[in-house]
């Protein structure tokens, strides 16, 4: 089903005449606590496994900074307020950004838009994935330009 969504998404750029890519793979990060109560990030493991069958690369760009209740517990405007400066980007995730920018081709105009991914286990009001991609774009040197897609296995 992940990758089904994720060939969506390739449609998609292609709908809006652009080259299908993904560059890279990241995932919401979810709390220690949240971690020890699971024992995985449900979000990871569905981006490797997704980055596994189309060849893309996975990689941790982001931090959670506190642990949140879940968000189903919440009203809308509860989640979009609960998720202000939650995430942040983590220290080197500017070098590996820039990292991808340096092995493209910088003949080629589309070489400056990374296309990242962003992998969630459930889509509720859609405020954990703006907090996120928020904080990517922060990240990155304005030079370049970055297009986030999100990709989560639920919506609720």
């Amino acid at each position: 089903m992940a990758l089904f969504a994720y060939h969506q998404v390739l449609l998609q750029q292609l709908m809006y005449k652009q080259s299908p890519r993904i560059d890279l793979i990241t995932y919401v990060p979810v709390s220690e606590t949240r971690l020890q109560e699971r024992g995985f990030n449900q979000a990871e493991q569905l981006a490797r496994i997704v980055a596994q069958y189309a060849h893309v690369p996975v990689q941790s760009l982001l931090q959670r900074n506190r642990h949140t209740i879940k968000q189903s517990m919440k009203s809308r405007g509860n989640r979009i307020e609960d998720m202000k400066d939650v995430f942040s980007a983590v220290n080197n995730a500017n070098h590996q950004l820039q990292s991808l920018f340096k092995i493209r081709n910088p003949n080629n105009p589309d070489s400056q838009t990374l296309r990242i991914l962003l992998v969630d286990d459930v889509y509720t009001t859609g405020s954990t994935i703006n907090a996120c991609a928020h904080q990517l774009k922060k990240s990155i040197d304005p030079v370049h330009k970055l297009e986030i897609y999100s990709l989560t296995w639920a919506r609720s």
